[in-house]
């Protein structure tokens, strides 16, 4: 059972659960793997962060889209600290992932 959270933490305990559990699992597993391309793995989570929250940014002060009430309220550079997880998270997991498909196919 996922335990009641309020929801100003819904989306953070949601990127945490989704994004944030795996990537540690998938880097306990293939953690040795993963360090030989840190390199690489900066850099594309660098431009995951730069691209991801330009994006964002542009989109809010268009208002093609905003936030609710339900976010902790802490903004950097005019998005939500939030999102800002978000695109760093998942833009490590999908690298990871990825580093991780090419290694065994190669």
């Amino acid at each position: 059972m996922i335990p009641r959270v309020d929801p100003r933490f819904n989306f953070l305990f949601l990127s945490v659960l989704l994004i944030f559990l795996p990537l540690i699992l998938i880097w306990a597993k293939y953690g040795k793997v993963l360090r030989r391309y840190r390199k690489t793995l900066g850099l594309s989570i660098l431009c995951c962060a730069v691209f991801g929250g330009g994006w964002q940014y542009l989109a809010i002060q268009q208002k093609i889209w905003g936030y609710s009430d339900r976010i902790l309220g802490i903004w950097l550079f005019g998005i939500p600290l939030e999102e800002h997880l978000f695109d760093i998270l998942l833009g490590s997991l999908i690298v990871s992932v990825v580093l991780i498909v090419d290694t065994k196919n190669a």
